[in-house]
């Protein structure tokens, strides 16, 4: 009895407690969902399940797919899961959410369900709800402080609150009815899609950190997405815009807005831009000339007026899959704002006449304050230029000194409007004379594969034709001539003459000889050639000063340097350095009357380079050459039948002589093809030239392809610190047309080039062209000019040479010089330390009195001094590095000691 008594009271209580403890779920599809995921434990469908089962459940999972629905429609009893914080029920047929008590709750997805209801009040800890593609007429996530991801698209709101809502980062409302959307007091929003809807307003000016936004399919009319420094990417399609302001975007890559009313848009600096697409617009301008054109796989304005004119980096560069109307054009200018030509005045009117000559490759400046920009005529003699609102001075540069541009300035106005103001100008000639300048080069030298061919390229900038124009050419001794592409008239050794037809005013003309280095040369060897190119006189005021030349003989193991003076007297003394490699061994001075010459002996150490170099008189005009003559000789002493290469290239080779011109290159085995270089090349690794050095630069290419290459372009932004008006171009393999424009870009363009590839003929696949240009006047030591070009094969990305790099420098050079303490047995006098830093003592073996005197290179006494003690002294810290002579009398004797200030 005890026993039958103590059953019934245990079954009562435990009936009583599972009552207690169980939660009710009156949807079996939700109960056997339960079931499935292992929360009940009975695995009974039985409308309950065990409120500890379910107790510490914090995510659950209750979605189905696009492909297989599930069928739950009902939710009730998930108000018992009060550990839940995170909630997937979509892809099911629920028609009401409440699931307000919840306070763990994180997350909530419920799309693709039929609500309409969802009841989220009370959850403040709610980050991130995803209930879009429901029937929801309204929502409301007021209390939701948390909240940072929102996505309610695809339902039927008219209106959504989310002013409260400060921490939301990303915003999904599109396909909703929405007529209006603030999104003022969310500013860390990062995404924000509100596509399909009846927008007719979107302001982002308080959402900083937004970096994606898609606003397509509604009826804005202006957006501005200004000062979003982090924003990549806006879809603004199929709106009413008629204005899109960008400023500062920088990280902008994709920008789509086909099918709105946009005029134009200016996308110049958005250099990450990938992909842009505006298609069926009002556009008539798109500026796109954003340096990085390459970077746009994406680019389509098709269906635009037909005066649409898009600004690009490189004309001669687009892609074969951007899309445009065959109507629009393609321009490097990218809104023309001046336009105008130069003509050949031939009848000293000063006015451009219909039927004068059009003249090409004439360089316009343009300046703005401290702005400079250029334009170039075309072959028919007409520049255009675009420019920003503002007042701007025009000058025409003259190509020679013969010419003058009339008027010598002009000035242009370009208002809001953009309209095109045009500039004539005329050039006269200030005498009639020639003008002949001529230049040699080779993309390389070698001694394999056929040698390669120097191109003598030669243009009449004078203002009279050249009658009976001929060239010399000196071929480096250690060269061989195969074969040249126009008779050679006279030759003797390696001296060739060659005639040339009449050159006229602005004619040019060139020619090849093929060469290739003789065996008995080595890899590295520098081999220079020379040119000079006749009628060569100067018809300006002659020159009445002196004319020195340098040059260098190697016999046995000694070195004769001579520097001549051609013109009239020395009128004070000048020093000549002679370098052995890299180091100065000798500084001395020298002044030589009209006709003399002066002969420097050195004794060639083995493998040592040795050059002599001294500087034309202060005046000496650039037309009739360099103002820095020098002579080298390489290899005079050979070492083991070897030599020090590399020496000769690093100093100033060249001759700035018009008529003349001169290329060094070393031989080479294995390079580069597409590069870049530069003669000189500088000093030491930092590449020293001093401020007034010409530098010639030359741009060699190959084409490594598998297909005949028909267009080449080149651009080379030069350097800010070289002279744009000192360009001169110069040799090249093939024809081609170049322009200045902007403030420094350069473009070469060989058209119909047909360069083959090196597959099918390896020698004819090279290509080069040179030009030689000044650095600015008076720059710093230690600026540095830096180039580099991009070479554009038809319509592939550019290949980018090498950076070449020059620093300005003065004294870089070493003076090594084998002096040593001086004595003089005649004064009993003795000199030290020399070379010195500062001070220089002279000591003597008595006190009679002397008289010390120092004198700079130029004869001129800097001091002088009577001293009647054993020891003295004179202090050069003051004075500049450089020679300086002590001169020391006594009453009856007189001594000059050259020393070198450091």
């Amino acid at each position: 009895m005890q026993i039958l008594f103590l059953i019934p009271i245990f079954f009562l209580l435990a009936v009583h407690t599972t009552d207690a403890q169980t939660t009710s779920i009156p949807d079996t599809a939700f109960e056997q969902k339960l079931i499935t995921l292992g929360f009940d434990s009975d695995n009974t469908i039985n409308g309950q399940v065990l409120t500890s089962d379910i107790a510490n459940v914090s995510v659950l999972s209750l979605a189905g797919s696009s492909t297989n629905i599930g069928n739950i429609r009902d939710l009730t009893g998930i108000e018992d899961f009060t550990n839940l914080w995170a909630l997937d029920c979509s892809w099911n047929q629920i028609s009401s959410l409440q699931i307000s008590g919840l306070n763990d709750l994180e997350m909530v997805h419920c799309s693709y369900n039929q609500l309409s209801s969802l009841d989220l009040m009370g959850n403040s800890r709610i980050r991130e709800i995803i209930c879009s593609s429901n029937q929801l007429n309204s929502l409301n996530v007021s209390g939701l402080s948390n909240l940072q991801l929102l996505s309610c698209s695809q339902n039927n709101l008219s209106s959504l609150d989310i002013s409260t809502n400060t921490g939301l980062i990303q915003l999904y409302c599109g396909i909703n009815p929405l007529q209006q959307i603030d999104i003022s007091n969310n500013p860390l929003l990062e995404r924000v899609e509100c596509i399909h809807g009846q927008l007719t307003q979107l302001d982002i000016s308080n959402n900083l950190d937004l970096k994606w936004l898609r606003c397509e399919n509604n009826q804005l009319s202006f957006l501005d997405i200004s000062n979003h420094p982090q924003l990549y990417q806006v879809l603004a399609q199929n709106n009413q815009l008629d204005s899109i302001k960008m400023d500062n975007c920088p990280l902008l890559e994709r920008l789509h807005c086909s099918n709105n009313q946009l005029t134009e848009l200016d996308l110049s600096n958005f250099p990450n831009l990938n992909g842009f697409t505006a298609i069926n617009n009002q556009l008539t301008h798109v500026n796109i000339q954003n340096g990085n054109n390459f970077g746009l796989s994406v680019f389509d304005v098709t269906n635009n007026p037909s005066n649409l004119v898009i600004c690009v980096d490189n004309i001669h560069w687009i892609p074969n899959h951007w899309q445009k109307d065959p109507a629009a054009t393609y321009s490097s200018i990218c809104r023309v704002t001046l336009a105008g030509l130069v003509r050949l005045d031939s009848n000293n009117n000063c006015s451009p006449d219909s039927m004068e000559q059009l003249m090409h490759s004439q360089v316009i400046k343009i300046t703005q304050g401290t702005n400079i920009s250029y334009a170039t005529t075309n072959n028919n003699g007409s520049y255009i230029a675009g420019l920003d609102t503002g007042t701007y001075t025009l000058e025409l540069v003259p190509p020679a000194p013969y010419w003058t541009p009339c008027p010598l300035v002009q000035s242009t106005t370009t208002d809001s409007t953009y309209s095109i103001d045009t500039v004539d100008w005329t050039i006269a000639p200030n005498v009639e004379c020639p003008l002949l300048i001529v230049d040699i080069s080779a993309p390389f030298i070698r001694a394999t594969g056929g040698g390669s061919a120097y191109t003598i390229n030669y243009c009449n900038n004078g203002t009279a034709a050249a009658n009976s124009p001929y060239v010399e050419v000196t071929i480096d001794s250690f060269l061989n001539v195969l074969n040249t592409s126009i008779p050679i008239v006279s030759q003797t050794g390696h001296w060739y003459r060659f005639d040339l037809d009449t050159i006229p005013i602005g004619g040019c003309g060139s020619f090849t000889i093929q060469v290739i280095a003789d065996t008995s040369a080595i890899i590295g060897q520098t081999h220079c050639s020379e040119v000079h190119i006749y009628p060569d006189s100067i018809c300006l005021s002659p020159w009445n000063g002196p004319i020195l030349n340098a040059n260098g003989q190697c016999l046995n193991d000694t070195i004769y340097f001579k520097i001549k003076n051609t013109g009239s007297n020395m009128l004070s003394a000048n020093n000549y350095s002679i370098f052995e490699d890299d180091v100065i061994i000798d500084l001395a001075p020298f002044n030589l009357g009209a006709g003399d010459s002066i002969v420097v002996v050195q004794v060639a150490a083995p493998g040592k380079t040795y050059r002599i170099q001294t500087n034309q008189v202060t005046g000496f005009p650039a037309i009739m050459g360099s103002s820095m003559i020098h002579a080298t000789i390489e290899a005079c002493n050979l070492q083991n039948g070897g030599f020090n290469t590399g020496f000769v290239t690093q100093y100033y080779t060249g001759n700035s002589s018009p008529f003349i011109a001169i290329d060094c290159q070393q031989s080479i085995a294995a390079y580069d093809p597409n590069d870049k270089s530069a003669q000189p090349e500088g000093y030491g690794i930092q590449h020293y030239i001093t401020n007034n050095t010409p530098l010639e630069y030359r741009v060699r290419f190959q084409n490594t392809g598998n297909d005949t290459a028909f267009t080449i372009v080149v651009v080379d932004t030069l350097s800010p610190f070289v002279d744009p008006t000192s360009l001169q171009m110069g040799a090249s393999s093939h024809n081609y047309t170049w322009s200045l424009s902007g403030a420094n870009v350069l473009t070469v363009v060989f058209d119909q080039i047909l360069l083959v590839d090196s597959n099918a003929n390896e020698p004819l696949s090279h290509g080069f062209f040179s030009y030689t240009i000044h650095p600015l006047a008076a720059l710093a030591n230690g600026t540095v000019i830096l180039n580099q070009a991009a070479i554009y094969f038809d319509y592939n990305f550019p290949i980018w040479t090498n950076t070449t790099y020059h620093t300005i420098g003065e004294n870089y050079v070493p003076i090594i010089l084998k002096m040593e303490e001086v004595w003089s047995s005649d004064l009993q006098l003795h000199i030290y330390p020399n070379p010195t830093t500062g001070l220089v003592y002279l000591e003597k073996s008595n006190i009679e009195p002397i008289s010390i005197s120092l004198i700079d290179h130029l004869g001129r006494t800097l001091m002088t001094k009577n001293v009647a003690t054993e020891q003295s002294y004179i202090d050069l810290k003051r004075f500049s590095s450089g020679i300086y002579y002590i001169h020391v009398k006594t009453a009856k004797q007189h001594k000059i000691q050259k020393v070198i200030k450091y």
